[in-house]
């Protein structure tokens, strides 16, 4: 990850990007970042979240612990339907279980921010954070909301632009991941 973002708040290296934070707050080890710029939740193509290619590509280096799904910005900007949003988020997490069934999943919801080009509505967002918290209640995942600290008031403090965190958004997300799972498992220092 790369971004040319002022003001000292750039993300030049992997080790500032959320998932690096977390590795590295946790003592985790990577095994395979999956994240594809652009890509979707729903969709017919193998970078569809949904698609089993994707999923399979999870245990490329041994079967996955913990597997953290961050995703929906990109079908709001698709203007995929609720319907769709949903039986693609409801697939991706069946396929993943019947994958990894021993694999701890983590549900990010999407942070709000001001961006309104092609197709993306604050109102999507709000409903695609109901099918997350939805599914995650409803198989029992872990659920980082990301809408909870990514808020009208805070967003511009962590985003580079009208999309992408900064460091400061960077080091949030971690801190949101983290706390997730430490409630999770149960994990206090």
């Amino acid at each position: 990850y790369s971004s040319n973002f002022g003001g000292g708040l750039a993300v030049t290296k992997a080790s500032q990007t959320w998932w690096g934070q977390l590795i590295n707050n946790l003592g985790l080890e990577l095994g395979i970042n999956n994240s594809l710029s652009g890509s979707s939740c729903y969709g017919g193509s193998s970078s569809a979240a949904m698609s089993e290619q994707r999923i399979n590509t999870l245990g490329e280096n041994g079967t996955p612990d913990i597997i953290i799904c961050v995703i929906g910005a990109n079908d709001n900007v698709n203007g995929h339907t609720l319907a769709q949003f949903d039986s693609a988020y409801g697939t991706m997490l069946k396929k993943i279980h019947k994958k990894y069934p021993n694999a701890y999943i983590v549900c990010v919801t999407c942070g709000y921010t001001a961006y309104h080009s092609y197709n993306y509505t604050e109102e999507t967002r709000l409903a695609y954070n109901d099918i997350m918290r939805k599914y995650a209640n409803f198989f029992g995942y872990a659920l980082a909301d990301l809408a909870d600290v990514q808020t009208v008031d805070t967003y511009a403090s962590m985003l580079g632009d009208s999309m992408h965190p900064n460091l400061n958004g960077m080091t949030q997300i971690a801190k949101t991941i983290e706390d997730a799972i430490k409630e999770y498992f149960n994990i206090t220092e």
